[in-house]
C-alpha cells in the first residue's frame, strides 16, 4: 500500500515515501539542485539514491568538502567501456558520488597534496563500497 499523508481534510499521495520526503526537504533547506529524471535514468539511479548518496557526504562535495556555491552537484561515475549499453543496476554501481562542478572538471588537473589524499579517499571508499555490494550478491543468490 502506498503511503498517504493528510493535509487539511485532503489525502495526499507520498511519491517515494516519507523517508523520501525527508530527504526533498533537507535538499530544499541546503539550496541542493537535485538532477532531473533523464540524468538519473542516464546513471541507473533514482532521486532517492542520488539524494542518500549526497546525505552521506554531508550534503557537500566528497573532494574538497565545501557545499556547491550554485547548488548543483555532479554524478561522479567510473567511465568504463561499454557504459551506455550496460543495464540500469550495472551503471548504477558506476556511481562513485557527487561532486562539485569545480572538483569533477579538476580531478584529472593538478591538485594539491590534500585534495589529492581526498580523491584517494574518495575512490578507496567507492572500490569498497562495490566489492561489499558485489560480495553481498552473490550470498543472496
Amino acid at each position: 500500500m502506498e503511503p498517504l499523508l493528510i493535509i487539511e481534510d485532503k489525502v495526499v499521495r507520498l511519491l517515494g515515501g516519507p523517508e523520501l520526503i525527508v530527504l526533498r526537504a533537507d535538499a530544499a533547506d541546503r539550496h541542493v539542485i537535485p538532477p532531473q529524471a533523464p540524468t538519473l535514468k542516464k546513471y541507473g539511479i533514482n532521486l532517492r539514491t542520488w539524494l542518500e548518496t549526497l546525505e552521506r557526504q554531508g550534503w557537500v562535495c566528497s573532494i574538497c568538502g565545501k557545499a556547491s556555491g550554485t547548488g548543483a552537484y555532479v554524478t561522479d561515475h567510473k567511465h568504463v567501456r561499454g557504459w551506455k549499453k550496460l543495464p540500469d543496476s550495472e551503471r548504477a554501481r558506476t556511481v562513485r558520488g557527487t561532486l562539485c562542478n569545480y572538483c569533477n572538471h579538476r580531478i584529472l588537473r593538478a591538485l594539491t597534496l590534500d585534495q589529492a589524499r581526498s580523491c584517494t579517499k574518495y575512490l578507496e571508499n567507492y572500490e569498497m563500497s562495490l566489492e561489499d555490494s558485489l560480495a553481498a550478491d552473490e550470498s543472496s543468490t
